[in-house]
């Protein structure tokens, strides 16, 4: 679902805060469950923040990728809190394969390797 945000260029975007945004992004229903909420606001605002940030650096996520921005840090920081942990667990059990796509899954496999241990299903799509 695109959603346009409430800034007119991508430099006050990039200045915005993450609460900011997920702020802006409460305004709009989902259909998660609501043990879920917390991390879909998170895992949206991430994609919006990464999108920004790989536009000028590498447009692929891997085990290996080391975000630069403090949006993304700090996005990353709070999926990967342990108080966040188990509605990550359920995150990708909820959206995990077979319907994940690959862009999806090379980020399940970075926050995997951040994390220590296995989030989502083993047989999420094989890339190349």
């Amino acid at each position: 679902m695109f959603m346009p945000p409430p800034y007119s260029n991508s430099q006050e975007l990039r200045q915005a805060s993450v609460d900011e945004f997920i702020e802006y992004l409460r305004a709009f229903r989902t259909g998660h469950p609501k043990e879920l909420l917390e991390i879909h606001y998170l895992m949206a605002s991430m994609d919006t923040f990464r999108w920004l940030e790989i536009w000028s650096d590498n447009p692929f996520v891997d085990e290996n990728w080391d975000p630069k921005s403090p949006q993304v840090q700090e996005i990353i920081a709070r999926l990967l809190d342990p108080e966040n942990r188990p509605g990550l667990r359920a995150w990708y059990s909820f959206h995990g394969a077979p319907n994940i796509n690959c862009a999806a899954e090379r980020f399940r496999r970075f926050l995997s390797k951040k994390a220590g241990e296995q989030l989502g299903e083993d047989d999420a799509p094989k890339l190349p």
